[in-house]
């Protein structure tokens, strides 16, 4: 088909002028037809030929080809249709006929083999009074499939949570909720996409993350689309959905969002008589029950209605490999968390029967650095082990320190400068040095460095000169892993 602007301007129904090439694909002959359209008529001439309505059709053949008795042929054919939209005229139907042949190509190139979007979350729905809970953390395997997706360059970049004005609409009547996001430098995720009030395809924002993390429920008061509070007893439509991203510039679209599901929710007060021990985002305490530690837990209730009564316990294990982990056990005897590694207590910490368990497990770090005895025996308070500057976490040692005159102290040595020039090393550079195979021999562990050696040979023991020529040199002290947090127990002491 050649002059297809004028081709289109004919379909459309105006008058216009349009060539048609047809091309015998045995002889090779073409014939050319002129023709023109009268929309008042529906009348066309065709070579100078009035020709009255009917049944119109258009033919479009290619080849030749050289079959051989056997052979087979395939054959591919993409049918393109573009505008019939409200306010769409034949120049802006053009050009989305043109972009609708690029996703074509795009999928002919894949051998139609193309990316999928993640799978949509599970969703938990609470209807409390004048609040919706939406949850799709408490299903983990679902979590864990929709946010590994990875397709053909396309992978997990979010949620979206929309309100919606009916159980049947389209996500474009809807008002978008929340968008939580993975922290990677991707927020707002610009497209082409047909815009039918300028006719044009266009490139704008699609996809509005900001980079604030990912989570996995939402507590909505408001009406996004009449602006006021819920309403006990007024069905509202809400959806939840995921959407990935691929940043080459080729891919068309650039990021592939699931189709909604739409929910009918109705807040509703309690009935009689039910009393809910907490709310939503309120904190359960916690008790100590064995061991010592910087870690915590925060259980943050998100459904009040699944709370079952029943108790819960958190315990910490390391795997093979030195990677600590930890489980929540149930008091009915059922393990509901097992080998959890997240450890920052943030929005993303697992989600079961209706809690959020947020752990923070002790921090990779020397607590303190601290004398407690010295010739005369044990020192009530411990005096200061390390200097109290550069970082080093310690109070600075005074004359209780040690029996006779001066001080000593943990710290990084100096990088070769002297006390009026140069530069003395950090508490960080200390952690590089100590901690280069890693923290699974140190924490939790207390030590203990044990002055006993007078002379060469005599007590004390041997360290290496690894930056050196890597012989062993005498030190006046030994050390001692002395246990976690049992420093008047010296049952579970060794010597490094």
């Amino acid at each position: 088909i050649a002059g297809s602007n004028e081709f289109y301007n004919f379909m459309q129904g105006k008058v216009g002028l349009t060539g048609l090439f047809f091309i015998d694909p045995i002889t090779g002959d073409s014939t050319v037809f002129v023709l023109t359209g009268d929309v008042a008529s529906q009348e066309v001439w065709v070579d100078g030929l009035l020709q009255g309505p009917g049944d119109r059709r258009q033919g479009l053949s290619s080849g030749p080809f050289q079959m051989a008795d056997g052979d087979t042929q395939e054959v591919v054919v993409a049918e393109i249709v573009a505008g019939a939209i409200p306010g769409v005229d034949r120049i802006s139907a053009i050009g989305l006929n043109k972009f609708y042949d690029q996703v074509a190509q795009v999928a002919y190139d894949n051998f139609f083999d193309l990316p999928i979007p993640p799978s949509p979350p599970v969703v938990n729905i609470v209807e409390l009074d004048r609040e919706i809970i939406l949850d799709w953390g408490e299903n983990q395997d679902r979590v864990d499939l929709t946010e590994s997706n990875d397709s053909k360059g396309y992978t997990f970049q979010g949620y979206n949570v929309y309100q919606l004005p009916t159980a049947a609409a389209q996500v474009g009547q809807g008002v978008r909720v929340a968008t939580f996001d993975i922290i990677d430098g991707v927020g707002k995720i610009n497209d082409f996409i047909f815009d039918p009030v300028t006719g044009s395809v266009i490139n704008v924002p699609v996809q509005f993350g900001n980079d604030t993390g990912i989570e996995r429920q939402i507590s909505i008061t408001t009406d996004a689309i009449k602006q006021q509070p819920l309403i006990n007893g007024i069905r509202y439509y809400f959806a939840v959905t995921s959407y990935n991203y691929n940043p080459t510039l080729d891919a068309i679209p650039n990021n592939l969002e699931n189709p909604i599901t739409i929910f009918t929710i109705i807040p509703q007060s309690k009935g009689p008589g039910t009393v809910n021990m907490y709310e939503y985002a309120d904190t359960i305490a916690v008790t100590r029950v064995t061991g010592a530690s910087d870690g915590n837990v925060f259980p943050i209730v998100i459904d009040p209605t699944a709370l079952n009564g029943l108790n819960y316990t958190i315990t910490f294990d390391t795997l093979p490999g030195g990677a600590i982990v930890w489980n929540v056990d149930r008091s009915d005897g059922v393990r509901v968390l097992e080998n959890q590694s997240n450890q920052a207590a943030d929005a993303e910490s697992p989600i079961t029967d209706g809690i959020q368990f947020r752990v923070i497990g002790a921090p990779e770090d020397f607590k303190l650095f601290e004398v407690t005895a010295n010739a005369n025996g044990p020192l009530d308070p411990s005096a200061g082990g390390a200097l109290d500057f550069a970082g080093f976490p310690s109070i600075r040692p005074d004359d209780t320190q040690q029996v006779g005159e001066g001080h000593y102290a943990i710290h990084t040595g100096d990088d070769g400068g002297s006390n009026d020039g140069g530069t003395r090393g950090t508490y960080d550079a200390f952690l590089t040095r100590t901690t280069r195979n890693g923290w699974g021999d140190i924490i939790p562990f207390d030590f203990e460095m044990r002055f006993t050696g007078t002379a060469p040979g005599t007590g004390g023991g041997y360290a290496a000169r690894v930056f050196g020529d890597g012989a062993s040199t005498w030190v006046p002290f030994e050390l001692w892993n002395t246990g976690s947090n049992t420093k008047d127990d010296p049952s579970d002491d060794y010597r490094l």
